[in-house]
This record gives C-alpha cells, structure tokens and sequence, in this order.
C-alpha cells in the first residue's frame, strides 16, 4: 500500500495524510505563479494609496494664555490655560465664530477642521487648522485669529488671549503621501 494512503475499515473509504515535502514541492513548481501574484498585489496596493491620496495641509499659531488679574501667578496662568483648554476647541467651532470666519474669508463652508492643545506645564495652546487647500487653512486661521475675541471674551471674560508665534502659509502637506518621498 502507498504510503500517504491509508484503508480506513471503518468508513469503507480512503483517508490521505498529509505530507509537508510534497505540498513545499508543489509550491516550489508553482512560485512564478506565486511571486506573479503577490507582484500584482502590491502595485495594485500602490495605485490604489497614490489614487485616494488626499494631501492635508496645516496652519498652526501659538496663544499665550493669561488671566486679567493684576496679582496674577504662574500657577493662576497655567490653572486659567487648562480649563481653557478644554472649551477652546469648542470655541472655535462654534457656530458664531464659524460664520464670522466664513464670511470674512468668503466661504459657503469649511470641510477642514481646527483644533486646540495645551502644551504641557505651560500656559501656552497650540491651535490648528487643516484643510486640503494650504491657502484656505492659512485665511482661516488668520480670520480665528481676528475674531476669536466675539466668542472668547463672553465665555472665558476673566483670561487674555495673545498670539505669540503668528501662523504662516503651508508649503508643504503634513501628510506625506509615501515616507520614502522626502
């Protein structure tokens, strides 16, 4: 009887075994096959990511915020700068500001978004807009910049809020499209 056959009495049929050097040499005559395949799987993965790739460009400023109290402390400005934190973002997208913003800028609307952090152990948040056009991100962040004060001193009266590193046009996306492209 062969030997990756056996008679199951049992059954009444044939039962195979398996064996790993037969299924390795059938693989070894089918590896063009193989390497073929996987060849055209990954193009068609990198025309498909070079294709859908949207690039995404960033504006960000600096803020330094500050409470009006002329005793203030560090410890009062770092305290003002967390709590801030928190509805800054909100904010900003609230739908007050969004239509001054639209309106000075000359949008029917904004399909970007904008966000606000904290930079830790200082009284200093970070605020950025990203947008698919580097020049819409950077209209409307100079727009938030000039208007946040609508919003911001209603809701948060007690905290000065000044732009320390003023935001600058992007020139290039911050998502690259491939991270071997430098």
């Amino acid at each position: 009887m062969d030997k990756s056959k056996e008679f199951t009495s049992e059954t009444g049929g044939m039962h195979l075994t398996f064996d790993p050097v037969v299924v390795l040499l059938d693989l070894l005559r089918r590896i063009t096959a193989v390497i073929v395949a996987a060849a055209v799987v990954g193009v068609g993965a990198y025309i498909y990511s070079d294709v859908s790739y949207v690039p995404q460009y960033r504006t960000n400023t600096t803020l330094v915020i500050t409470t009006r109290d002329s005793s203030a402390t560090v410890y009062s400005n770092l305290s003002a700068t967390s709590s801030i934190a928190m509805v800054f973002e909100g904010l900003l997208n609230s739908s007050i500001l969004q239509d001054k913003v639209l309106e000075e800028v000359g949008l029917e609307y904004f399909d970007g978004y904008v966000s606000a952090s904290r930079i830790d152990e200082t009284n200093l948040l970070t605020v950025s807009v990203t947008d698919d056009d580097p020049r819409t991100s950077f209209l409307v962040m100079k727009a938030l910049i000039e208007n946040h004060g609508i919003v911001t001193e209603d809701v948060v009266g007690d905290v000065v809020v000044e732009v320390l590193e003023l935001a600058e046009v992007p020139v290039a996306p911050s998502n690259s499209a491939n991270s071997l492209k430098k």
